[in-house]
């Protein structure tokens, strides 16, 4: 997981400060860069999800690794070339490079997130995918290290008449996909996907026998009166409020970058470390979230979480000062991750032996969201106001509690693995 994660936190910052101040495009521009990635989303996880119930999963997490680093290729190549490429092409070339890395990324995270499912017990599902965020993090401090000093030691050291200097600034693109390609191929020699928890098995064995005792009309009907009304609808609520969870997140993420340059830092080697501790942190402190995750209630906890999420946004556009960002970038991070930690575990939950599909249409319509926010944000962004996006999430936010209040009830007692000690 941590060599696969190395370039998340560095490429969140050097896309937007690219778009916008080396290539000077305006802010629907990089909201169209940034949706390209979620359209290879849109177009990988339904495929991803399919075959994550079919065919080896660790082949699947082979294929994602390694084709998110040729995407890292093309985006560095992209980015040193845009002098003799030109505005247009530079762009063209960071759109090509988010769609590769869109597609290609949804063939990691779906079957990843299947097999800790599978892997784990229900009371610590939550617990399972905060480790998963904990090892993300680890990844994340080793590759933004490593991702500032080159690029600060570049703009610091080079001058700017060096006829190579844009080679250099995002030369850690290339040790990102070198890292990915490595932990692919470790990861399919290393991981036992076909090890899993005994309640699967059990499961599993249970729905064989039944089964078998059944006619071939009786198995039809089963399946047919297996999903009730109800729960279909609830499921659909549950895509919706994935769908506005991203979009919530979407919706300022790549905008943030460049509202920090614009009206708090505008030293691109200073900005980018005022995110550095609030990503960090939240991620070392998933597994601890996770703990909390699994033991709460997930209607109050998704309350409790949209309704400070809000809030913390609203400080977050009224800070001057970088080192009054850091702590308030700190907890709105934290809360992102702790509902992100909610919705994998009731997730995980609704079938046993489906859920490589599930996280695929999970993913499916949380990159639709991601699709999406990018472009409202940036139109947003040049036609009305910086905050513009920010207030705009802030609603988007705050509504995500009644939509999970609706999910939970219509889709609560039907669940395969019910939330008992709640």
């Amino acid at each position: 997981m941590k060599w696969n994660c190395l370039g998340f936190l560095f490429i969140d910052f050097l896309i937007p400060f690219v778009v916008s101040a080396e290539i000077r495009a305006s802010m629907l521009s990089l909201g169209i860069v940034v949706s390209f990635g979620m359209i290879g989303h849109v177009i990988g996880s339904p495929i991803a999800g399919y075959l994550a119930d079919r065919v080896s999963k660790r082949k699947l997490v082979l294929a994602g690794a390694c084709g998110r680093g040729i995407a890292y290729v093309v985006m560095y190549l992209a980015i040193a070339l845009q002098l003799m490429l030109g505005p247009g092409d530079a762009l063209a070339g960071l759109m090509a490079s988010e769609l590769i890395l869109g597609f290609t990324v949804s063939f990691f995270w779906v079957p990843i997130n299947a097999i800790i499912a599978d892997k784990s017990a229900k009371q610590y599902r939550s617990l399972a995918f905060g480790k998963r965020q904990y090892y993300k993090g680890i990844g994340l401090v080793i590759g933004t290290v490593i991702g500032i000093a080159i690029f600060a030691a570049s703009n610091i050291l080079i001058p700017d008449t060096f006829p190579l200097k844009s080679f250099f600034p995002q030369a850690s693109l290339l040790v990102f996909g070198l890292a990915n390609v490595l932990a692919g191929i470790s990861f399919y020699r290393h991981v036992d996907d076909g090890l899993v928890h005994e309640s699967k098995l059990v499961d599993e064995r249970s729905r064989s026998l039944a089964m078998a005792r059944t006619s071939h009309h009786e198995r039809v009907m089963l399946k047919r009166a297996s999903v009730s009304v109800s729960f279909a609808v609830g499921f659909s609520f549950l895509m919706i409020a994935v769908f506005a969870t991203m979009l919530n997140e979407a919706m300022t993420k790549p905008f943030l970058r460049v509202y920090v340059l614009e009206n708090i830092e505008p030293d691109p080697n200073l900005a980018i470390i005022g995110f550095v501790p609030g990503t960090l942190l939240s991620l070392f402190l998933a597994p601890k979230l996770g703990e909390l995750a699994d033991r709460i209630n997930p209607l109050k906890g998704i309350a409790v979480i949209c309704t400070l999420g809000g809030l913390v946004t609203l400080l977050l556009i009224n800070v001057a000062e970088l080192w009054l960002f850091i702590p308030v970038h700190t907890a709105d991070a934290t809360l992102a991750l702790s509902t992100g930690l909610i919705i994998d575990n009731l997730l995980s939950r609704v079938s046993k032996v489906h859920r490589g599909k599930l996280f695929g249409m999970k993913m499916l319509a949380a990159n639709l969201g991601e699709m999406s926010a990018p472009i409202i944000g940036g139109l947003m962004y040049d036609a009305v106001s910086a905050q513009a996006p920010f207030v705009f999430s802030i609603f988007v936010e705050w509504s995500l509690i009644g939509l999970y209040a609706i999910v939970l009830f219509l889709i609560k007692r039907q669940l395969a693995e019910s939330f008992d000690r709640h």
